[in-house]
């Protein structure tokens, strides 16, 4: 409301000699008077102008007295502004000093209650190994007094000790030769054994092989017995041939599984092999396999 009044103030006292000018204007004109003369007239105006001058200086000089007094509370609030700022940062510094200073304090107490506390533990420390050097001197005495005692009957006992552990020596021995002996059987029969397995699956390979082959020549012999041979082929074509069959020896399957290069021939192949089936059934059943493939090389 202040700071209104501040700034309104030569506004509103400037309207206030404006109306009062105009009031006597007024007055002036309208007042009955008495006859004047013409000089009296104009004395009467020239005054007017001068009144309204002295109020327009007047009017002046209050705004000037009214800017200044303005600028100076300005000028006074904003060093009051600073002020309080500085007053504000020196509190907060002696604020932060303080706590520093109590920081310190209470790092100076922990670190002489730690101090106190390492010579306390320093000290119960000493006393321990003074109360364990004693313990351990008197266990020293005891143990050597002990140990007298059985060396005197660790002595009497010795020799009673040495003829049991010749005859314990002795006996070792000879179960340990025993044990030798018994190993060398055995691993002498382990090695018997090995030779005569080993020899067995090697007859067993053999026979099986030779089951094989002979299984395989009686397909490779169906299946010739059954190709035709294409007119214009030359001698000595060869083609590798996969089979698959079921269990009755059905052929399902004819594929060439390599080749002879001449297609006439491997068709013809192909042909005989499905004239062929059901395919012969081996004398042994292990040889037997759904999945043959066989080398068919015609003889011319």
């Amino acid at each position: 409301m202040r700071d209104f009044l501040d700034q309104a103030g030569p506004y509103f006292l400037a309207a206030l000699v404006h109306a009062v000018a105009a009031g006597l204007l007024v007055l002036a004109v309208e007042w009955p008077v008495r006859k004047q003369s013409a000089p009296e007239a104009a004395d009467a105006v020239q005054a007017t102008v001068v009144d309204e001058e002295r109020v327009r200086l007047e009017i002046e000089r209050i705004r000037e007295r009214e800017t200044a007094k303005r600028r100076a509370e300005e000028e006074r609030a904003e060093a009051a502004r600073q002020q309080r700022e500085h007053e504000e940062r020196r509190r907060k510094e002696a604020e932060a000093a303080r706590l520093a200073e109590e920081q310190r304090r209470k790092e100076a107490e922990t670190a002489r209650a730690e101090e106190e506390r390492r010579r306390q533990e320093a000290r119960t420390a000493r006393l321990a190994e003074e109360q364990r050097r004693k313990e351990a001197e008197t266990a020293a005495r005891r143990a050597r007094e002990r140990q007298r005692k059985e060396l005197e009957k660790a002595r009497r006992r010795n020799e009673v000790e040495m003829a049991r552990r010749k005859a314990e020596e002795r006996r070792r021995a000879e179960q340990a030769e025993a044990e030798r002996r018994k190993q060398e059987e055995e691993r002498a029969r382990r090695e018997r054994m090995a030779r005569e397995k080993q020899r067995l699956e090697q007859q067993r390979e053999a026979i099986f092989a030779k089951a094989r082959e002979e299984y395989i020549d009686a397909i490779e012999s169906r299946v010739t017995s059954n190709w035709r041979r294409p007119t214009g082929i030359p001698d000595g074509l060869k083609c590798r041939v996969y089979v698959v069959q079921d269990n009755s020896g059905k052929v399902l399957r004819v594929e060439i599984r390599q080749s002879s290069g001449n297609v006439a021939f491997d068709r013809s192949v192909e042909q005989a092999v499905l004239a062929a089936s059901p395919l012969p059934r081996p004398r042994q059943r292990a040889v037997f396999d759904r999945e043959i493939v066989f080398l068919f090389h015609p003889r011319s």
